[in-house]
């Protein structure tokens, strides 16, 4: 037994003869199961019981200490935690009994019992050192790094320093992460000397602080440099490190500990306090915020100005870039006014007054922090406005409503809703045009309001009940007609500005039509029908909100049509196509590919032209259709298969000929309109050829060749497409110098 002791002895003898008066000690002993291991066939649990009453009968009467043991009294409870001993005055023998009657049984909660010692310290808003004796790693799943790491970042002032006893082979990390997340050490009952040098920093008294305290112009505001006054009191003590220091920066040497510093401001007799925690780690420095020292400025204005008003507001201040005159409630901020005007545009501003009465202030606003460095008080007066217009009217029409009222720019009178607001009218009209003025009513019938809207605020001065009344309305037309036709429609209506006679389909709104009519052009309506056969509504719709007034069923019939032509023809040829159909203006006879839509044919003629009509073939050869195409969304209502068959043309000219002469070419080909012989580049297209004759010149014929010798083709070129149905190389030879 003394073998072992004497070591730990030797080393724990140390602490009482460097214990500070008044210093808090606070140890947390291991009393797990694990204690019972032994060292050198002594049990751990009596080594540490043995030692740990050495320490305590040797500290010094005025130290105060306490004791946290865990793992004591119940197997297998990670909520065995016990403060036997609460951190104050020493209580010699009472702590001694503690510790003479611990007896391992448990698991090892080292975060919890970290956690409970923290509380303690908490409570007593001192400094103080902390130190675990352990002989094992946390087993009840908590991470005691994290929570020492916790403690030190909320602010708690202690140093924690870690005894690792007899820990074999068990990972040391996770104490050693514990010591050195509380600014302690890590040292191992195997090792006297750094045990010995670990428990001297435990106990040792803490060392003066440098301290660094400056002040700022407001919260985010600059260092002050001149014009200060401090105090700083040790809130535990009483005592006064400093007391009416002047200096730009307070600089102090401090025992660790809760102080308040008081800071005053010579320019202005400002003061501020702040309470900060001095920790015993190196240099430590602080802020204080005293209120912004505000540059002068005034106002000048009316005592009271009607609502929505522009008042002359004279001022004097610093003019800074962004700074304003506003206008806002007393109780707001500077940053997000009613209504301002920039210190930029000189002295008077004429600042707009809020819409509505009330009490408000005139204010002048410095741009950076958005500060108020003057304020006056300023009555809004509510503004008389009234309208007056008829008591009811018809649904859509237009009435006369006159009005009074302050007339601001972008005043308005409008017609809505009864439990509407004023900003989204059904309709309006300027105040700028006079009163009285001219208002579209709603298109439904119901109970809404003639109001007088303040443009600013969208506030409502004055408002008058109307009734809008249901107008007689119909349509007359036939029950059937053909796709496309063109039909008369009677009908009777109120015969506002922009309303039509329409066709749609009967589930569509009437704001697209298919086709319309305007009423404008009088009863009947000339109309026409849809493309497309199908069930279908004549309507009368009022121009305001697209609204169908009257409608009636019309039953839409398909028309007949047909195309007769040859079954094939040669690429571009013309052909004789015969056809029946509506021709309706605008109808044509066409040729196309057999997928494509009926809007851009390869040729087309009109029907207009009467049956048949003479049909260019296209320069390609393939399968095509020949077309009867409605004008009206081109719809496609009779259509033939035929087949284009390839067209074929030869060349027989000289091999070469002269640069800047001519060349006879015999030819033969279709002839079509158009085709041409032409020189051109061996890559070039058909379209722009460096010389060309028209066929219509006959066979043989004279072609010119290009200026510069070289190597060229002559060509049959199709016009139609541009298609090249024949080509013979042709090479140009210089001319005689």
């Amino acid at each position: 037994m003394r073998r072992i002791l004497s070591p730990m002895l030797l080393l724990l003898t140390v602490v009482p003869a460097t214990v500070a008066a008044g210093q808090n000690l606070l140890f947390i002993l291991d009393a797990s199961g694990s204690m019972w291991g032994r060292v050198d066939d002594t049990p751990k649990i009596v080594v540490a019981r043995d030692v740990m009453t050495e320490l305590v009968g040797d500290l010094p009467a005025d130290a105060r200490a306490g004791l946290i043991a865990y793992g004591h009294r119940r197997k297998g409870d990670c909520s065995d935690i016990e403060s036997l001993v609460g951190l104050g005055p020493l209580d010699r023998d009472a702590m001694i009994a503690r510790i003479q009657g611990l007896n391992p049984k448990g698991k090892t909660p080292i975060t919890a019992a970290v956690e409970q010692a923290i509380a303690q310290l908490r409570q007593i808003e001192d400094a103080a050192s902390v130190v675990l004796v352990s002989d094992g790693l946390e087993s009840c799943g908590g991470d005691p790094c994290e929570a020492v790491k916790a403690a030190r970042e909320s602010g708690v002032d202690f140093r924690l320093h870690v005894v690792g006893f007899d820990l074999g082979d068990s990972d040391p990390s996770q104490l050693q992460c514990m010591a050195e997340a509380g600014g302690g050490r890590f040292v191992t009952a195997a090792s006297a000397e750094e045990l010995a040098g670990a428990l001297k920093t435990v106990s040792a008294p803490p060392e003066p602080v440098a301290l660094r305290i400056v002040a700022t112009n407001g919260e985010d505001g600059a260092v002050i440099e001149e014009g200060l006054a401090w105090d700083l009191r040790d809130t535990g003590s009483g005592e006064t490190p400093a007391e009416n220091r002047e200096t730009a920066a307070l600089d102090a040497t401090v025992l660790p500990g809760a102080y308040r510093v008081t800071v005053r401001r010579a320019a202005d007799g400002a003061t501020a306090e702040r309470d900060i925690r001095v920790t015993g780690e190196a240099e430590q420095r602080f802020r204080v915020a005293l209120p912004a020292l505000l540059p002068d400025a005034t106002l000048s204005a009316p005592e009271s100005a009607a609502a929505g008003a522009r008042v002359a507001v004279s001022w004097t201040g610093p003019a800074d870039a962004g700074d304003t005159i506003t206008v806002d409630a007393p109780d707001e901020g500077g940053r997000f006014p009613i209504n301002s005007e920039k210190a930029s545009e000189g002295s008077p501003v004429q600042l707009l007054m809020p819409p509505k009465p009330g009490d408000y202030e005139i204010r002048y606003v410095q741009k950076q922090g958005y500060r108020v460095l003057a304020r006056q008080p300023v009555t809004v007066t509510a503004v008389p406005a009234s309208v007056a217009g008829p008591g009811t009217a018809a649904a859509g029409s237009t009435v006369s409503v006159q009005w009074r009222g302050p007339a601001y720019n972008g005043d308005t009178i409008t017609v809505d809703a009864p439990d509407e607001g004023g900003r989204f009218p059904i309709n309006s009209a300027g105040v700028s045009e006079g009163s009285p003025v001219a208002l579209a009513m709603p298109p439904e019938p119901g109970t809404y309001e003639l109001r007088y809207v303040q443009k600013q605020g969208y506030e409502v001065l004055a408002r008058q009940t109307i009734e809008i009344e249901k107008v007689p309305v119909s349509v007359r037309g036939p029950e059937t007609a053909a796709a496309g036709a063109t039909i008369e429609v009677a009908w009777s209506g109120p015969e506002y500005d922009g309303d039509t006679i329409t066709v749609d389909a009967p589930d569509e709104g009437g704001r697209f039509p298919i086709n319309g009519a305007r009423v404008s052009e009088g009863s009947p309506a000339t109309l026409q029908m849809p493309p497309e056969p199908g069930t279908y509504e004549l309507r009368y719709v009022q121009k305001q909100g697209y609204k169908v007034l009257a409608r009636q069923t019309i039953a839409v019939t398909d028309v007949t049509a047909s195309v007769s032509g040859p079954a094939r023809a040669p690429a571009g040829a013309e052909v004789d196509v015969e056809w029946r159909g509506p021709a309706y203006g605008g109808d044509t006879i066409t040729v196309d590919a057999p997928g494509e839509g009926g809007r851009f044919p390869i040729n087309s003629e009109r029907a207009s032209e009467g049956s048949p009509v003479a049909l260019r073939m296209p320069p390609e050869p393939g399968d095509y259709e020949l077309r009867y195409v409605m004008k009206q969304d081109h719809r496609i209502v009779a259509r033939q298969p035929i087949t284009v068959d390839p067209v074929s043309a030869s060349l027989d000219a000289p091999a070469s000929g002269v640069a800047g002469g001519s060349l006879t070419v015999q030819w033969e080909g279709p002839a079509y309109s158009g085709d041409y012989i032409a020189v051109d580049e061996a890559d070039a297209r058909g379209r722009f050829p460096m010389e060309r004759t028209r066929v219509s010149a006959g066979s043989p014929l004279e072609i010119a060749l290009p200026d510069a010798a070289g190597d060229y083709e002559l060509r049959y070129v199709q016009k139609q497409g541009y298609r090249i149905l024949a080509r013979q190389p042709l090479s140009v030879r210089p001319g005689a110098p």
